[in-house]
């Protein structure tokens, strides 16, 4: 599999809401160490982003300009912009995550979400 689809994968796994309501499923991807600055300016943990995924989000698939960066063969730095509805609201959203690697599965460690203007 290609760092291109295994990055899809792991990204587009994290808004599918079986898995968005499974906080130990969560927990198996997301480091301890997470950091998430939000689209609105608020820096959140690894606990929130869990206790804050069973919120009913309607998300469109597939992820636009998806890139992959391998900064080095256990870290990557992914981008995207995805299309994300909640409470009525639809917004478009550039996103940048770094994931790490430090065993045998990847876990995402850090997180940035600036809206995108209309």
């Amino acid at each position: 599999m290609s760092d291109l689809d295994v990055f899809r994968e792991l990204e587009e796994g994290l808004w599918r809401a079986v898995q968005r309501s499974d906080s130990e499923a969560l927990s198996g991807v997301v480091a301890d160490e997470f950091v998430e600055y939000c689209r609105f300016g608020h820096v959140y943990d690894r606990d929130h982003l869990i206790a804050s995924q069973a919120h009913d989000v309607e998300v469109a698939y597939p992820f636009d300009e998806f890139e992959v960066d391998r900064l080095a063969e256990d870290i990557a730095l992914v981008s995207y912009v995805n299309t994300v509805t909640y409470q009525g609201k639809t917004s478009r959203v550039r996103r940048s995550s770094v994931w790490t690697k430090p065993a045998d599965d990847w876990l995402l460690r850090f997180q940035q979400a600036p809206t995108l203007p209309d």
